[in-house]
Protein backbone atom coordinates (compact mmCIF):
# COMPACT_ATOMS: atom_id res chain seq x y z
CA UNK A 1 0.00 0.00 0.00
CA UNK A 2 1.22 3.27 -0.59
CA UNK A 3 1.71 5.76 1.66
CA UNK A 4 0.17 9.25 1.17
CA UNK A 5 2.58 12.34 0.79
CA UNK A 6 1.27 15.29 2.86
CA UNK A 7 2.21 18.44 0.32
CA UNK A 8 0.59 21.78 0.83
CA UNK A 9 -3.00 21.81 -0.63
CA UNK A 10 -2.69 25.42 -1.96
CA UNK A 11 0.56 24.85 -4.00
CA UNK A 12 -0.70 21.58 -5.83
CA UNK A 13 -3.95 23.67 -6.59
CA UNK A 14 -1.48 26.50 -7.85
CA UNK A 15 0.28 23.78 -9.77
CA UNK A 16 -3.19 22.44 -11.28
CA UNK A 17 -4.44 25.72 -12.31
CA UNK A 18 -1.20 26.49 -14.24
CA UNK A 19 -1.14 22.66 -15.82
CA UNK A 20 -5.00 23.39 -16.74
CA UNK A 21 -4.31 26.96 -18.70
CA UNK A 22 -1.11 25.31 -20.44
CA UNK A 23 -2.66 21.51 -21.18
CA UNK A 24 -6.18 22.57 -22.48
CA UNK A 25 -6.68 26.24 -23.12
CA UNK A 26 -3.00 26.86 -24.11
CA UNK A 27 -2.78 23.95 -26.23
CA UNK A 28 -1.40 24.14 -29.70
CA UNK A 29 -3.15 26.15 -32.70
CA UNK A 30 -3.30 26.08 -36.26
CA UNK A 31 -1.87 23.67 -38.50
CA UNK A 32 1.69 24.17 -39.58
CA UNK A 33 1.66 26.91 -42.65
CA UNK A 34 -1.83 28.17 -41.85
CA UNK A 35 -3.51 31.08 -40.62
CA UNK A 36 -4.06 30.67 -36.67
CA UNK A 37 -6.75 33.59 -36.07
CA UNK A 38 -9.90 34.99 -37.87
CA UNK A 39 -10.31 38.78 -36.18
CA UNK A 40 -9.91 38.30 -32.60
CA UNK A 41 -10.30 34.60 -32.69
CA UNK A 42 -7.92 31.75 -32.11
CA UNK A 43 -8.35 28.58 -35.06
CA UNK A 44 -7.41 25.61 -33.26
CA UNK A 45 -6.75 22.45 -35.21
CA UNK A 46 -8.66 20.09 -36.11
CA UNK A 47 -10.54 23.89 -37.14
CA UNK A 48 -9.22 25.38 -40.06
CA UNK A 49 -9.61 28.06 -42.74
CA UNK A 50 -8.52 27.27 -45.88
CA UNK A 51 -5.55 25.80 -47.39
CA UNK A 52 -2.16 26.15 -46.74
CA UNK A 53 0.68 26.92 -49.25
CA UNK A 54 0.52 23.62 -50.83
CA UNK A 55 -2.56 23.63 -51.07
CA UNK A 56 -3.70 21.27 -48.50
CA UNK A 57 -6.90 21.52 -46.09
CA UNK A 58 -5.79 23.46 -42.85
CA UNK A 59 -9.05 21.54 -41.30
CA UNK A 60 -9.22 17.94 -40.63
CA UNK A 61 -12.39 17.18 -42.49
CA UNK A 62 -15.18 19.41 -43.92
CA UNK A 63 -16.91 19.33 -40.41
CA UNK A 64 -14.23 21.37 -39.05
CA UNK A 65 -13.97 23.77 -41.82
CA UNK A 66 -14.01 27.44 -40.68
CA UNK A 67 -14.97 30.62 -42.98
CA UNK A 68 -13.43 33.55 -42.34
CA UNK A 69 -15.02 36.72 -43.66
CA UNK A 70 -14.49 40.47 -42.46
CA UNK A 71 -12.88 38.42 -39.55
CA UNK A 72 -15.58 36.35 -38.48
CA UNK A 73 -15.62 33.02 -38.17
CA UNK A 74 -18.22 30.82 -39.07
CA UNK A 75 -18.72 27.05 -39.28
CA UNK A 76 -19.09 26.41 -43.35
CA UNK A 77 -21.51 23.46 -43.35
CA UNK A 78 -22.03 22.54 -40.12
CA UNK A 79 -24.23 25.34 -39.13
CA UNK A 80 -27.13 24.29 -41.61
CA UNK A 81 -28.97 27.78 -40.72
CA UNK A 82 -25.77 30.11 -40.90
CA UNK A 83 -27.07 31.26 -37.41
CA UNK A 84 -23.95 31.61 -35.92
CA UNK A 85 -20.70 32.87 -35.65
CA UNK A 86 -17.68 31.61 -33.27
CA UNK A 87 -16.38 32.90 -30.35
CA UNK A 88 -14.06 30.57 -28.70
CA UNK A 89 -12.78 27.18 -29.27
CA UNK A 90 -11.63 25.34 -26.69
CA UNK A 91 -10.40 22.13 -26.05
CA UNK A 92 -10.75 19.10 -25.20
CA UNK A 93 -14.61 19.12 -26.68
CA UNK A 94 -16.75 22.62 -26.74
CA UNK A 95 -16.93 25.55 -29.08
CA UNK A 96 -18.51 28.29 -28.28
CA UNK A 97 -20.99 30.02 -30.87
CA UNK A 98 -23.09 33.32 -30.88
CA UNK A 99 -25.74 34.96 -32.23
CA UNK A 100 -28.00 37.67 -31.75
CA UNK A 101 -31.12 35.20 -33.70
CA UNK A 102 -31.66 32.82 -31.44
CA UNK A 103 -33.91 35.01 -28.95
CA UNK A 104 -37.77 34.40 -29.27
CA UNK A 105 -39.86 37.01 -28.74
CA UNK A 106 -43.68 38.18 -28.36
CA UNK A 107 -44.67 41.61 -28.02
CA UNK A 108 -47.80 42.30 -27.58
CA UNK A 109 -48.50 46.07 -28.71
CA UNK A 110 -51.49 48.31 -28.40
CA UNK A 111 -50.61 50.92 -31.28
CA UNK A 112 -49.38 48.41 -33.66
CA UNK A 113 -48.98 45.02 -34.56
CA UNK A 114 -47.84 41.96 -32.29
CA UNK A 115 -43.77 41.82 -32.97
CA UNK A 116 -43.11 38.00 -32.77
CA UNK A 117 -39.69 36.16 -33.50
CA UNK A 118 -39.61 32.52 -33.20
CA UNK A 119 -36.32 30.55 -33.26
CA UNK A 120 -34.72 27.40 -35.36
CA UNK A 121 -31.17 26.02 -35.82
CA UNK A 122 -29.98 23.07 -36.46
CA UNK A 123 -25.47 21.75 -36.09
CA UNK A 124 -24.54 19.15 -38.33
CA UNK A 125 -22.37 16.28 -36.91
CA UNK A 126 -19.86 16.19 -34.73
CA UNK A 127 -21.54 19.18 -33.29
CA UNK A 128 -24.02 18.56 -30.75
CA UNK A 129 -26.11 21.13 -28.39
CA UNK A 130 -24.17 21.02 -24.81
CA UNK A 131 -26.58 19.79 -22.40
CA UNK A 132 -24.14 20.25 -19.66
CA UNK A 133 -23.39 24.52 -20.17
CA UNK A 134 -26.56 25.39 -21.68
CA UNK A 135 -30.21 26.05 -19.92
CA UNK A 136 -33.38 27.00 -21.86
CA UNK A 137 -34.74 30.71 -20.01
CA UNK A 138 -37.66 32.34 -19.92
CA UNK A 139 -38.21 36.08 -18.96
CA UNK A 140 -41.50 38.02 -19.16
CA UNK A 141 -44.46 39.29 -16.71
CA UNK A 142 -46.97 36.02 -17.72
CA UNK A 143 -44.59 33.98 -20.12
CA UNK A 144 -44.97 30.42 -21.52
CA UNK A 145 -41.80 29.44 -23.78
CA UNK A 146 -42.16 26.03 -25.73
CA UNK A 147 -39.50 23.85 -26.93
CA UNK A 148 -37.86 20.84 -28.58
CA UNK A 149 -35.82 19.55 -30.54
CA UNK A 150 -35.75 18.77 -34.38
CA UNK A 151 -35.66 15.06 -33.80
CA UNK A 152 -38.65 15.68 -32.00
CA UNK A 153 -37.63 13.20 -29.16
CA UNK A 154 -38.02 15.90 -26.60
CA UNK A 155 -40.68 18.63 -25.64
CA UNK A 156 -40.96 21.14 -22.90
CA UNK A 157 -41.94 24.40 -22.00
CA UNK A 158 -41.10 26.56 -19.40
CA UNK A 159 -43.54 29.52 -17.47
CA UNK A 160 -42.71 32.46 -15.70
CA UNK A 161 -45.24 34.19 -13.29
CA UNK A 162 -45.84 37.77 -12.50
CA UNK A 163 -44.16 39.47 -10.09
CA UNK A 164 -47.13 41.53 -7.94
CA UNK A 165 -46.22 44.72 -5.90
CA UNK A 166 -48.72 46.80 -3.85
CA UNK A 167 -50.29 49.67 -5.06
CA UNK A 168 -53.42 51.91 -6.92
CA UNK A 169 -52.27 50.56 -9.75
CA UNK A 170 -51.05 46.89 -10.54
CA UNK A 171 -47.05 47.03 -10.67
CA UNK A 172 -45.08 43.97 -11.88
CA UNK A 173 -41.80 42.81 -12.65
CA UNK A 174 -40.16 40.50 -14.77
CA UNK A 175 -40.60 36.60 -13.66
CA UNK A 176 -37.82 34.29 -15.04
CA UNK A 177 -37.52 30.53 -15.11
CA UNK A 178 -35.40 27.84 -16.67
CA UNK A 179 -35.04 24.03 -17.38
CA UNK A 180 -32.37 21.87 -18.89
CA UNK A 181 -32.33 20.52 -22.38
CA UNK A 182 -31.48 16.85 -22.99
CA UNK A 183 -27.59 15.19 -24.44
CA UNK A 184 -26.89 14.79 -28.12
CA UNK A 185 -29.29 17.12 -29.91
CA UNK A 186 -28.19 19.10 -32.69
CA UNK A 187 -30.75 21.33 -33.05
CA UNK A 188 -33.61 23.29 -31.45
CA UNK A 189 -37.12 25.10 -32.16
CA UNK A 190 -38.71 27.29 -29.54
CA UNK A 191 -40.97 30.08 -29.32
CA UNK A 192 -42.71 31.88 -26.15
CA UNK A 193 -46.28 33.48 -25.72
CA UNK A 194 -46.74 36.63 -23.94
CA UNK A 195 -50.23 35.83 -22.11
CA UNK A 196 -50.02 39.27 -19.62
CA UNK A 197 -53.16 41.61 -19.57
CA UNK A 198 -51.68 44.57 -20.55
CA UNK A 199 -54.93 46.51 -20.70
CA UNK A 200 -55.60 45.98 -16.61
CA UNK A 201 -52.20 45.82 -15.36
CA UNK A 202 -48.83 47.45 -15.75
CA UNK A 203 -45.81 45.93 -16.57
CA UNK A 204 -42.10 46.73 -17.38
CA UNK A 205 -42.49 45.66 -21.36
CA UNK A 206 -45.23 44.54 -23.50
CA UNK A 207 -43.02 41.70 -24.08
CA UNK A 208 -41.90 37.98 -23.28
CA UNK A 209 -38.45 36.43 -23.96
CA UNK A 210 -36.68 33.09 -24.43
CA UNK A 211 -33.23 32.06 -25.18
CA UNK A 212 -31.51 28.65 -25.35
CA UNK A 213 -27.49 29.98 -24.69
CA UNK A 214 -24.78 29.42 -21.80
CA UNK A 215 -26.03 29.06 -18.58
CA UNK A 216 -23.14 31.67 -17.61
CA UNK A 217 -24.58 34.22 -19.68
CA UNK A 218 -26.43 37.02 -17.82
CA UNK A 219 -30.10 37.18 -19.16
CA UNK A 220 -31.37 40.25 -17.26
CA UNK A 221 -33.19 43.29 -17.88
CA UNK A 222 -30.32 45.29 -18.89
CA UNK A 223 -29.38 43.05 -21.59
CA UNK A 224 -33.39 43.51 -22.79
CA UNK A 225 -33.07 47.03 -22.81
CA UNK A 226 -31.03 47.21 -25.14
CA UNK A 227 -31.74 44.12 -27.35
CA UNK A 228 -35.12 45.56 -28.60
CA UNK A 229 -36.99 48.28 -29.76
CA UNK A 230 -40.43 49.08 -30.91
CA UNK A 231 -39.07 51.35 -33.19
CA UNK A 232 -35.91 50.27 -34.27
CA UNK A 233 -36.79 46.54 -33.91
CA UNK A 234 -33.52 43.79 -32.82
CA UNK A 235 -30.36 45.23 -31.90
CA UNK A 236 -28.00 42.54 -33.76
CA UNK A 237 -24.84 43.73 -31.74
CA UNK A 238 -26.49 42.05 -28.70
CA UNK A 239 -25.46 38.60 -29.55
CA UNK A 240 -25.93 35.27 -27.32
CA UNK A 241 -23.26 32.50 -26.07
CA UNK A 242 -24.72 29.25 -27.09
CA UNK A 243 -22.10 25.83 -26.23
CA UNK A 244 -21.53 22.86 -28.96
CA UNK A 245 -19.84 20.07 -27.62
CA UNK A 246 -17.29 18.25 -30.52
CA UNK A 247 -15.52 15.01 -30.92
CA UNK A 248 -13.89 13.41 -33.78
CA UNK A 249 -15.91 10.96 -35.54
CA UNK A 250 -13.65 9.04 -38.18
CA UNK A 251 -14.14 5.21 -35.94
CA UNK A 252 -13.09 4.69 -32.12
CA UNK A 253 -10.07 4.39 -30.39
CA UNK A 254 -7.90 0.98 -30.65
CA UNK A 255 -7.11 -1.17 -27.88
CA UNK A 256 -3.94 0.61 -27.31
CA UNK A 257 -6.00 4.18 -26.82
CA UNK A 258 -4.31 5.16 -30.41
CA UNK A 259 -6.09 7.14 -33.54
CA UNK A 260 -5.25 7.82 -36.45
CA UNK A 261 -6.02 11.32 -35.93
CA UNK A 262 -4.44 11.85 -32.27
CA UNK A 263 -0.61 13.06 -32.90
CA UNK A 264 2.84 12.47 -31.31
CA UNK A 265 2.49 12.00 -27.40
CA UNK A 266 -0.95 11.31 -26.90
CA UNK A 267 -4.03 9.43 -25.75
CA UNK A 268 -7.17 8.56 -26.84
CA UNK A 269 -9.91 8.53 -25.59
CA UNK A 270 -14.23 7.45 -26.35
CA UNK A 271 -16.63 9.67 -26.09
CA UNK A 272 -18.62 7.55 -24.15
CA UNK A 273 -20.28 3.93 -24.64
CA UNK A 274 -23.30 5.18 -26.23
CA UNK A 275 -21.93 7.42 -28.51
CA UNK A 276 -19.79 6.84 -31.77
CA UNK A 277 -16.44 9.57 -31.89
CA UNK A 278 -13.69 10.19 -29.64
CA UNK A 279 -10.93 12.58 -27.94
CA UNK A 280 -7.41 13.41 -28.29
CA UNK A 281 -5.11 14.14 -25.09
CA UNK A 282 -1.32 14.97 -24.50
CA UNK A 283 0.51 12.55 -22.51
CA UNK A 284 1.56 13.80 -19.01
CA UNK A 285 4.44 15.80 -18.84
CA UNK A 286 3.85 16.78 -22.56
CA UNK A 287 1.73 19.84 -23.78
CA UNK A 288 0.70 21.20 -27.30
CA UNK A 289 -2.17 20.04 -29.58
CA UNK A 290 -2.58 16.23 -29.52
CA UNK A 291 -4.16 16.58 -33.01
CA UNK A 292 -0.96 17.71 -34.55
CA UNK A 293 2.57 15.77 -34.75
CA UNK A 294 6.34 16.15 -34.06
CA UNK A 295 6.83 20.14 -32.64
CA UNK A 296 3.86 21.35 -33.46
CA UNK A 297 1.62 18.73 -31.65
CA UNK A 298 2.20 17.48 -27.86
CA UNK A 299 5.69 18.38 -27.03
CA UNK A 300 7.66 16.87 -23.89
CA UNK A 301 7.14 19.39 -21.80
CA UNK A 302 10.96 21.23 -21.18
CA UNK A 303 10.27 23.86 -18.96
CA UNK A 304 9.37 22.85 -15.12
CA UNK A 305 6.53 23.65 -12.85
CA UNK A 306 7.55 27.48 -11.62
CA UNK A 307 9.01 28.16 -8.23
CA UNK A 308 6.51 28.61 -5.58
CA UNK A 309 6.82 32.59 -4.86
CA UNK A 310 6.58 33.22 -9.05
CA UNK A 311 3.23 30.03 -8.88
CA UNK A 312 2.07 32.06 -6.29
CA UNK A 313 2.68 35.32 -7.41
CA UNK A 314 0.70 34.44 -10.40
CA UNK A 315 -2.64 32.71 -8.39
CA UNK A 316 -2.92 35.88 -6.39
CA UNK A 317 -1.85 38.44 -9.23
CA UNK A 318 0.72 40.02 -7.62
CA UNK A 319 5.02 40.27 -8.37
CA UNK A 320 6.40 41.29 -11.51
CA UNK A 321 6.61 37.95 -13.25
CA UNK A 322 6.28 38.34 -16.93
CA UNK A 323 6.16 34.78 -18.40
CA UNK A 324 3.78 33.17 -15.82
CA UNK A 325 -0.28 34.38 -16.51
CA UNK A 326 -3.22 34.10 -13.66
CA UNK A 327 -4.48 30.98 -14.02
CA UNK A 328 -8.24 30.62 -16.53
CA UNK A 329 -10.79 28.88 -16.49
CA UNK A 330 -11.28 26.93 -19.46
CA UNK A 331 -14.52 27.59 -20.59
CA UNK A 332 -15.51 30.70 -18.46
CA UNK A 333 -12.05 32.60 -18.44
CA UNK A 334 -13.06 35.54 -16.26
CA UNK A 335 -13.80 33.02 -13.50
CA UNK A 336 -11.36 31.84 -11.36
CA UNK A 337 -11.55 27.88 -10.58
CA UNK A 338 -12.86 27.07 -7.00
CA UNK A 339 -10.36 26.15 -4.90
CA UNK A 340 -10.16 24.88 -1.21
CA UNK A 341 -8.87 28.88 -0.42
CA UNK A 342 -11.72 30.42 -1.27
CA UNK A 343 -10.29 34.07 0.35
CA UNK A 344 -7.13 34.18 -1.49
CA UNK A 345 -3.70 32.20 -0.60
CA UNK A 346 -2.28 34.95 1.22
CA UNK A 347 -5.69 34.84 4.18
CA UNK A 348 -6.96 31.37 3.54
CA UNK A 349 -10.64 30.47 4.47
CA UNK A 350 -11.43 27.05 4.63
CA UNK A 351 -14.15 24.72 5.54
CA UNK A 352 -12.56 21.51 7.18
CA UNK A 353 -14.48 18.74 5.60
CA UNK A 354 -16.59 16.09 7.83
CA UNK A 355 -15.99 13.17 5.73
CA UNK A 356 -13.24 12.19 3.45
CA UNK A 357 -14.59 9.17 1.27
CA UNK A 358 -11.69 7.58 -0.76
CA UNK A 359 -12.75 5.17 -4.19
CA UNK A 360 -11.27 3.20 -6.80
CA UNK A 361 -12.43 2.85 -9.88
CA UNK A 362 -13.43 -0.50 -9.54
CA UNK A 363 -15.82 -0.08 -6.86
CA UNK A 364 -17.24 2.81 -8.90
CA UNK A 365 -17.80 1.09 -12.04
CA UNK A 366 -19.01 -2.27 -10.31
CA UNK A 367 -21.36 -0.80 -7.73
CA UNK A 368 -24.05 1.79 -9.13
CA UNK A 369 -24.90 2.54 -5.38
CA UNK A 370 -21.52 3.88 -4.99
CA UNK A 371 -22.70 6.95 -6.59
CA UNK A 372 -25.88 7.19 -5.11
CA UNK A 373 -24.00 7.04 -1.74
CA UNK A 374 -21.51 9.60 -2.97
CA UNK A 375 -24.74 11.79 -3.65
CA UNK A 376 -26.05 11.26 -0.57
CA UNK A 377 -23.11 12.54 1.36
CA UNK A 378 -22.01 15.45 -0.68
CA UNK A 379 -25.44 16.91 0.21
CA UNK A 380 -25.37 16.41 3.74
CA UNK A 381 -21.58 17.16 4.86
CA UNK A 382 -18.44 19.08 3.79
CA UNK A 383 -16.73 16.09 1.72
CA UNK A 384 -13.64 15.53 0.02
CA UNK A 385 -13.57 12.60 -2.50
CA UNK A 386 -10.47 10.84 -3.41
CA UNK A 387 -9.88 8.83 -6.32
CA UNK A 388 -7.26 6.63 -6.53
CA UNK A 389 -4.94 6.37 -9.47
CA UNK A 390 -4.86 2.47 -9.20
CA UNK A 391 -5.77 2.38 -12.78
CA UNK A 392 -3.17 2.48 -15.36
CA UNK A 393 -5.42 3.09 -18.13
CA UNK A 394 -5.86 6.58 -18.42
CA UNK A 395 -9.63 6.26 -20.28
CA UNK A 396 -10.93 4.22 -17.95
CA UNK A 397 -9.98 6.70 -14.85
CA UNK A 398 -11.11 9.40 -17.26
CA UNK A 399 -14.55 8.04 -17.69
CA UNK A 400 -14.80 7.41 -13.94
CA UNK A 401 -13.60 10.30 -13.22
CA UNK A 402 -16.59 12.54 -14.92
CA UNK A 403 -18.68 10.13 -13.76
CA UNK A 404 -17.83 11.39 -9.87
CA UNK A 405 -17.88 15.03 -11.07
CA UNK A 406 -21.18 14.99 -12.92
CA UNK A 407 -22.47 13.16 -9.75
CA UNK A 408 -20.82 16.37 -6.98
CA UNK A 409 -20.69 19.22 -9.26
CA UNK A 410 -19.61 21.87 -7.39
CA UNK A 411 -21.04 20.99 -4.42
CA UNK A 412 -17.38 19.27 -3.02
CA UNK A 413 -14.09 18.90 -3.43
CA UNK A 414 -12.87 15.86 -6.26
CA UNK A 415 -9.65 15.00 -5.80
CA UNK A 416 -7.65 12.27 -8.36
CA UNK A 417 -4.06 10.46 -7.28
CA UNK A 418 -1.35 11.29 -9.48
CA UNK A 419 -3.06 12.18 -12.67
CA UNK A 420 -2.84 15.93 -13.33
CA UNK A 421 -3.94 15.35 -17.11
CA UNK A 422 -7.37 13.48 -15.88
CA UNK A 423 -7.72 16.35 -13.13
CA UNK A 424 -7.54 18.94 -15.97
CA UNK A 425 -9.80 17.08 -18.51
CA UNK A 426 -12.66 16.75 -15.65
CA UNK A 427 -11.91 19.92 -14.03
CA UNK A 428 -11.18 18.50 -10.76
CA UNK A 429 -10.40 20.18 -7.74
CA UNK A 430 -6.79 18.94 -7.21
CA UNK A 431 -4.40 16.54 -7.37
CA UNK A 432 -3.24 13.92 -4.57
CA UNK A 433 0.94 13.04 -4.87
CA UNK A 434 2.17 9.57 -3.40
CA UNK A 435 5.39 8.33 -2.26
CA UNK A 436 5.98 6.13 -5.05
CA UNK A 437 4.76 5.62 -8.78
CA UNK A 438 3.30 2.77 -10.25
Amino acid sequence: MRKLELVSIAWLLVLLQLAIANKVDGAGQAKPGCNDTCGNVTIKYPFGVGKDEKGHNCFLSKSFEVNCINGVPTLAIADLHKVFNISEIHFPNQVVLESYRIMAVDCTYTDQLPFIVNVSFDLASPFKVSAQANRYRAMGCDTTAYINNTGASFTSLCETQWMMSSGKKKQGGLGQCQIAVPGASRGYIYHVTDQFDYKKSACWRNCSYAVLADEEFEFSKDVLDSYLDKQSGVNTSIRFPLVAEWAIEDGLCGADNTSKTCGTNTWCQNTSSSESGYHCFCKLDCEGNPYLNDTAGCRNGDAPFPSIPVALAAASGTGSSSNVEPPKRPLQSQQQMRTLFPGGFKQPEIKVPTLVLQLNSDEVLRIEDDLNAVNVAVSKWEVIVMLDAWERSGGRLYEVARALKLVIGERAYLLIGERVDVVAVVRASGVVLFDQGW
